[in-house]
């Protein structure tokens, strides 16, 4: 397994950002922890009193606000994925999902890109465009 340390010193400055900085800065790191592996030259020495990333992460995400943030982070991501497999299953280019919603093919990647703020409604004839519907649930 890959895992991410850091310099006792560089700790401290991720807990000196916003919440909002915060939760993206670890999400990124997570992003960079699964595909560590995956790295052409990963520096694989150690860090002499290295903090695992785990640590570091576990602390920022007891700050609340962190949280809420990392969380609404999260289910952005989760979200984009879910419209990204449509789209693929669908077989569709973003202009083909654009034509089928009677928009611009520049308002669907900024839904894309920004699925968060996006309508439920928009969001319903995001899926009709691809063939499918979306179905709520609660948990």
């Amino acid at each position: 397994m890959y895992e991410l340390l850091f310099h006792p010193e560089a700790e401290s400055e991720i807990y000196d950002l916003e919440p909002i900085m915060q939760a993206k800065v670890l999400k990124g790191l997570e992003k960079l922890e699964a595909k560590g592996p995956e790295l052409r030259y990963p520096d694989t020495g150690i860090i002499q009193d290295g903090i695992k990333f785990s640590e570091v992460k576990a602390k920022a995400l007891a700050n609340p606000d962190v949280k809420k943030a990392y969380d609404e982070a999260t289910q952005e991501e989760e979200l984009r994925a879910v419209l990204i497999e449509m789209k693929k299953r669908a077989g569709l280019t973003s202009t083909e999902i654009a034509a089928r919603m009677g928009v611009s093919q520049p308002a669907v990647s900024r839904l894309e890109r920004n699925v968060s703020s996006a309508s439920l409604t928009t969001l319903q004839r995001y899926a009709a465009a691809c063939g499918m519907h979306i179905k709520l649930s609660l948990q």
